[in-house]
């Protein structure tokens, strides 16, 4: 199982997951339960405490009352942020 994200511009959608590695994440998703569009602007910690700024929207990955992940757009490639279970909080 993978994400498929479509670009509004008509670029090619891009597939992650889907039977290669994409992150920690693995290459099957279907331990995804809990997920969502968090707002670019967003203000998030990784696991070392380190702040992050979303300068795109990204989607908030979670297994449910376990680890969790931010997924953005970032220099023309989707990368992986590794999170704890708590959501990300908006500092606008």
């Amino acid at each position: 199982m993978g994400i498929a994200i479509v670009h509004r511009d008509g670029k090619a959608a891009a597939l992650l997951g889907a039977g290669a590695q994409f992150g920690n994440g693995g290459d099957n998703f279907d331990w995804l339960g809990i997920w969502y569009v968090q707002d670019k602007g967003a203000f998030s910690r990784d696991l070392t405490s380190t702040p992050v700024r979303l300068h795109g929207d990204a989607l908030y990955l979670e297994k449910e009352g376990s680890a969790s992940a931010l997924v953005y757009f970032e220099r023309g490639r989707y990368k992986w942020l590794q999170r704890r279970a708590s959501p990300a909080v908006s500092v606008r």
